[in-house]
């Protein structure tokens, strides 16, 4: 993703951070399937929020995109923190 700010794991991510993964959160643009809420993709994510970035796992490389904390904050999902929890 062009244009997205690579950073540092936060401390306690991802369960007691500000900074949360993208999945946590809901579109609420997006209408519901099977009437549940639709979370958020990356592409989606950063199209409405300036309040983005990545993580790198430092166990498979793989990148976790998360919403850092800003004025504005898309609503959550009711769910624990998304799969993956301390390994992500």
């Amino acid at each position: 993703m062009p244009g997205v700010r690579v950073i540092e794991r936060p401390d306690g991510f991802a369960w007691s951070s500000h900074e949360q993964p993208i999945q946590n959160f809901i579109d609420p643009k997006a209408e519901p399937v099977e009437g549940q809420p639709v979370r958020f993709t990356p592409v989606a994510h950063g199209a409405v929020c300036p309040h983005h970035a990545v993580i790198v796992d430092s166990y498979n490389a793989e990148p976790t995109r998360l919403h850092r904390p800003g004025r504005s904050r898309p609503p959550t999902l009711p769910t624990e923190p998304a799969a993956g929890g301390r390994g992500r």
